[in-house]
């Protein structure tokens, strides 16, 4: 048996902080369920627990009754019996759905949805309306029950923002023209909002089930679905009146609570600025656990989330009200894109309100995966369906239409390695100049003249843009903690890839500069997501009738597009670049001020040819003696001595301002500037500063200087000097990117940050940034030159002051500096 050893406690430059090429991967992989490809669900086993809440067990032995059900429509004239029936008929069809595996269409005739024009997108938007309505009073209608038996896991903003939306339409000061049927289509109103629900909750089901495994996450996530579906269809017969019966809930409430709490409550110092029924709802939150604490969890854990979910995918359904083009007027992409840094995947999404925003969390990248696989099989089951069916437009046609892009590219394991979730990241602590293992890409493009087909594309990809992934991985994050040991639910092993999606309208002109670009054309999408798709104009030119609705084009075949060879060609010496920084990086000591380096070959070879020149001057001094008259040999042996001694402050000194006799003498060098690590080590200052961003999260280095506003842990007083400005490359490369937005007096930038761990954040097209929240650039009428030659560029100044912007522009890539 080996003994006992205590492993060191302290870095020393002899131990970097090298990535396990195996280990740590191997462990992890125990936390993941393997990929799902089949499903064998029981509908009436499920349905025999539709009714949970009336014998709710607690733990072996004991249960709890008569407990309130949540999703109830029982306020909404329909009988109890009438509810199961409906939601035993919603179980029976999410169930089949996801048994079949196979990817779903919108039900319906095309002209219930009509042509993908200004009127279907309009149509679209009142469809999409409604489940917004439809859905919040879902919500309210849940936390008002939170708040009543369990207020300390109800969430308040959620009660505030359903009200409000809610009282702005159907309350008494409320815009009564959306009440009385704005918001309704002229035909087949019914028919069309109950078959976009059918497809956007089984689309829903087909992206949870792949998310994770277990029957505590299969069951609650069917019944919860199906409840939510059930009601949404119920609610919807009448949303004025269904409002007033949900907000009427809410009044009622209110009432009780001001009963209960109105002699012994005392508001909190720091809330006496609230209003009287702000304080109401802080009150209602005081610590009281109902005994059925752990049904309410798993109740608010499944559908309020879910409600949530669907929310999101109704809200990116709608026209911008804001926007000066039609609601048929736009361009949404969504990216998945190798960062080259340890083979970590960063996404970036361009949502059709004109949002742009990224994320760099693991855990999000990996739930968006989910939703990637459920759009790409949708997509080109499309494609498939479309290509049997008779072409709808004809030469010369100039019909609207919708088209859709794509590009999946896997990546596969390294040679040698054993599949499975570690195996392609694995190799981040192998040689600089391997590379990713790329599958063959499965890529098309569709160009849709109906709006069911726009709609049938458009539902799975919205899962793809704005904050759905984080959304979703706040989902699976809560049911794992509120899981049984004995059932655990267990999140499925990712199957990493490089994807690019994009939606465009045939009417939308995107906007281009020598600043700006749409991120469907952005280098990023380009070099690291290998994805190049044509402009809108380009695509403005296509004779319609070429594709139709029944068309598609393999990338490669637009002009101007580059082959799968010269992409893949670029991102592999993108990555030897960075793969070769990071081995140098990995060999570092990194500590809160300063990065030290191992320096041996300069620091004793200095020392050993001033050795030389010491000991060349003694061997002189003693050979020679007495032989040459006049001439003392040992004078040689000063003027050796002294040469050495000045080659050896000249070694010290020319690298770095500061560089103790100690650390000489030991082999290292601690380095206080960017300038200094670029002189003792010979990288690239832009590569240092953009693995130094994208890191951030993970080191300790305090930074300051006159270029360090970029970085969010800065030090006014002792750091790591950033005396090097960062370029755009460099900032994208570290995971920052900014967007140019329009505001009150002049444009500006702002930046979205997708670094190591970032969690999804975004520019909207309205917006207010607070100061100190996000670096941003206000200046950009009056930049100031920095380098020379070839190097010199502009510099925009970086700042974290207030800025008030009123439409976002689009994505910068002009090649700057910035201060």
């Amino acid at each position: 048996m080996k003994p006992l050893q205590r492993r060191p406690t302290l870095l020393g430059y002899e131990q970097p902080l090298v990535a396990d090429p195996g280990g740590d991967s191997q462990r992890s992989q125990d936390h993941y369920a393997p990929r799902r490809k089949e499903w064998a669900l029981d509908a009436e086993a499920i349905v025999k627990k539709l009714n949970s809440h009336e014998a709710f067990g607690l733990h072996e032995g004991f249960e709890i009754t008569e407990l309130p059900r949540f999703s109830d429509s029982m306020n909404y004239l329909v009988s109890d019996r009438k509810q199961f029936d409906l939601w035993a008929f919603e179980v029976r069809r999410l169930v089949g759905i996801v048994n079949d595996n196979k990817p779903i269409q919108l039900e319906g005739a095309d002209e219930w949805f009509g042509a993908a024009d200004r009127e279907g997108y309009h149509r679209l938007d009142k469809l999409a309306t409604q489940l917004i309505y439809a859905t919040s009073i879902c919500i309210l209608d849940n936390e008002l029950l939170l708040l009543e038996f369990c207020p300390a896991i109800a969430n308040l903003g959620h009660v505030q923002a359903s009200t409000r939306r809610l009282l702005h339409s159907f309350g008494p000061k409320g815009a009564v023209h959306t009440a009385r049927g704005s918001i309704l289509l002229d035909k087949e109103n019914s028919r069309c909002y109950h078959a976009l629900i059918n497809y956007v909750t089984g689309t829903l089901v087909q992206v949870l089930l792949r998310t994770a495994k277990g029957d505590f996450w299969d069951d609650n996530v069917i019944i919860s679905l199906s409840k939510l579906a059930a009601k949404l269809k119920v609610v919807s017969f009448d949303l004025e009146r269904s409002a007033s019966v949900c907000l009427a809930g809410k009044k009622a409430w209110e009432s009780r609570l001001r009963y209960q709490i109105q002699n012994d409550f005392t508001v909190p110092a720091d809330k006496e600025d609230l209003s009287f029924i702000e304080k109401q709802l802080v009150a209602a939150q005081r610590d009281v656990t109902h005994c059925g604490h752990r049904y309410f969890v798993i109740m608010d854990a499944f559908h309020q989330c879910i409600n949530v979910l669907i929310v999101h995918i109704a809200d990116e359904l709608t026209a911008d009200r804001n926007a000066t083009a039609g609601p048929d007027s736009f361009e949404a992409s969504s990216i998945l894109y190798d960062t080259g840094l340890r083979r970590q995947r960063n996404m970036l999404c361009q949502q059709r309100s004109g949002a742009i925003g990224g994320s760099g969390s693991r855990t999000e990248i990996h739930c968006a995966d989910f939703a990637f696989e459920v759009c790409l099989a949708n997509l080109e089951n499309l494609r498939a369906s479309l290509e049997g069916r008779e072409r709808q437009l004809v030469m010369g046609d100039t019909a609207p239409y919708t088209s859709v892009y794509w590009k999946w590219t896997g990546l596969l394991p390294a040679e040698g390695e054993p599949k499975g979730r570690g195996a392609w990241w694995r190799g981040r602590g192998a040689t600089p100049e391997e590379t990713l293992l790329l599958g063959k890409p499965r890529s098309g493009a569709l160009q849709l003249a109906s709006m069911k087909d726009v709609i049938t594309a458009l539902v799975p990809f919205v899962m793809l843009c704005g904050d759905f992934p984080c959304q979703l991985a706040g989902l699976v994050h809560s049911v794992h903690n509120i899981s049984s040991p004995s059932d655990p639910t267990k999140t499925c092993e990712e199957v990493p890839f490089l994807a690019s999606f994009v939606v465009r309208t045939s009417s939308h002109s995107s906007v281009t500069g020598p600043d700006v670009i749409p991120l469907s054309a952005s280098p990023i999408a380009r070099k690291r997501a290998l994805a190049h798709w044509p402009s809108s104009d380009a695509s403005q030119g296509n004779d319609p009738s070429s594709s139709s609705s029944t068309c598609s084009h393999q990338q490669g075949e637009h002009d101007g597009v580059d082959s799968d060879a010269v992409l893949h060609e670029e991102l592999r010496k993108a990555n030897a670049r960075i793969a070769r920084g990071m081995t140098l990086f990995d060999s570092w000591v990194v500590d809160e001020n300063s990065i030290i380096i191992p320096y041996r070959k300069y620091c004793w070879g200095s020392l050993g040819l001033c050795g030389c020149l010491v000991v060349g001057g003694l061997a002189i001094g003693f050979t020679v003696e007495q032989r040459i008259q006049g001439v003392d040999p040992f004078n040689i042996s000063v003027f050796c001595w002294v040469l050495a001694g000045f080659l050896t402050l000249v070694a010290k000194a020319v690298r770095v301002q500061e560089w103790p006799w100690r650390d000489f003498f030991l082999g290292r060098v601690v380095c206080r500037s960017v300038s200094e690590v670029v002189a003792v080590s010979w990288i690239d200052p832009q590569l240092l500063l953009s693995i130094l961003l994208r890191l951030e999260p993970l080191m300790n280095l305090n930074k300051r200087g006159p270029f360090q506003t970029a970085f969010t842990r800065r030090s006014p007083d002792d750091g790591f000097d950033i005396d090097i400005p960062l370029d755009t490359v460099a900032m994208n490369d570290g995971g920052c990117f900014f967007v140019k937005v329009q505001g009150d007096t002049s444009p500006a930038l702002m930046c979205v940050r997708t670094n190591y761990g970032a969690p999804f954040n975004s520019v909207e097209p309205q917006g207010y940034s607070m100061d100190g929240e996000e670096v941003k650039c206000r200046n950009l009428d009056t930049p100031r030159l920095w380098g020379k030659g070839l190097q010199q560029r502009r510099m925009y100044p970086l700042a974290t002051n207030t800025l008030r912007w009123t439409r976002v522009v689009g994505l910068h890539h002009e090649e700057v500096y910035f201060n």
